[in-house]
This record gives C-alpha cells, sequence and structure tokens, in this order.
C-alpha cells in the first residue's frame, strides 16, 4: 500500500484543522486512510465519535462506511499527518519516541508550514494527538508560530483513554 497517496488522496482543498498523530501504525490495516480496515483504527474511531455526533457510533457501521466517513472528514477540511513518517517499533520507549519526535519537528513544521500556505488560512488550526506527539512537538511548533490550539496533552483513544479523548478534544475545539 502506498500510504503518502492514500493520505494525499483524502488532502481538502481547504484546510480548517490539521490534526497530528505520533506515526504510521505497524501494520497498513491500521493506517488511518485505509478505507478497508478491520481492526485496530482506534484513532479513526475516537476521532469520528468525537467530530460526528451525528454518524452511527457502532464500530461496525464506522467500518463498513468508513470510505464515506473519510470523505466527509476530508470535505470539512481535517486532514491528519504523523509527527513521524515511519514506522516506530513496539519496543521504541515514550521517550525514545519523544526524541525521535523532536527530531523531525523540523521536518514536521515544514511540512504544516507548506500545507497551510498551499490549503489552509489564518484560521487553520493544529491539533497535537497523543502525549508523545505533545511532548515532542508542542514547544518547537508554537516558537515556529504554529498554529497550536491544544495546551494539554490528548491522550491516544486506546486502552481506556477513549472517554479522556473525546471531552479534551471536544474541549480543544
Amino acid at each position: 500500500m502506498d500510504i503518502a497517496n492514500l493520505r494525499k488522496r483524502f488532502l481538502p482543498n481547504h484546510l480548517s484543522i490539521i490534526f497530528i498523530a505520533e506515526a504510521i501504525p505497524d501494520s497498513d490495516d491500521r493506517f488511518f486512510y485505509n478505507f478497508n480496515t478491520t481492526s485496530h483504527d482506534w484513532l479513526f474511531l475516537g476521532l469520528i465519535r468525537a467530530l460526528y455526533p451525528d454518524i452511527n457510533k457502532e464500530v461496525k457501521y464506522l467500518r463498513e462506511h468508513k470510505k464515506e466517513i473519510l470523505e466527509r472528514f476530508m470535505n470539512d477540511g481535517y486532514y491528519l499527518v504523523d509527527a513521524v513518517d515511519k514506522y516506530l517499533p513496539k519496543s521504541t520507549s515514550s521517550l525514545e519516541r519523544i526524541k525521535m519526535i523532536a527530531n523531525n519537528s523540523k521536518n514536521k513544521i515544514d511540512e504544516v508550514k507548506i500545507l497551510i500556505s498551499e490549503r489552509g488560512d489564518k484560521t487553520t488550526k493544529v491539533i497535537l494527538i497523543k502525549s508523545t506527539v505533545f511532548k515532542g512537538l508542542h514547544e518547537q511548533m508554537i516558537n515556529a508560530g504554529m498554529p497550536i490550539v491544544n495546551n494539554q496533552m490528548i491522550p491516544f483513544p486506546s486502552n481506556g483513554q477513549q472517554k479522556r479523548f473525546h471531552k479534551i478534544l471536544l474541549d480543544t475545539l
């Protein structure tokens, strides 16, 4: 699977919010923009449940309609990128992840600046998802003048963090 092209397929004409998650998953089947996902797509499920209260929340429904939901996500100006554009093995500690994200911060800042200059405007916002992303990017992105809107960590929506994710994300929006 060509992850870069699949992600670009859902690049909005106008960006309202750029979400930055940690890294591409260990399996193509778990990739956010893969509309053939059958399991472990916690970020997709969490974001959609938070952003779209009118959509059926059943996992089966969300997965069966993922392509249409991703098109709505795109049409609403939402876009998700990763802080690190490669897979991070499960054995990578949180501190190592934070360091890798921080070391890639210049590249990510440049990428976000280009996205905003080409497809956004002064109202475009950036939201950092997961503690490692927040710790590795928040300060550098703020210092670079990026429109970061979350001043607290938003947990990844799995392992019992789904309700916290939902609440903090909605409070941020």
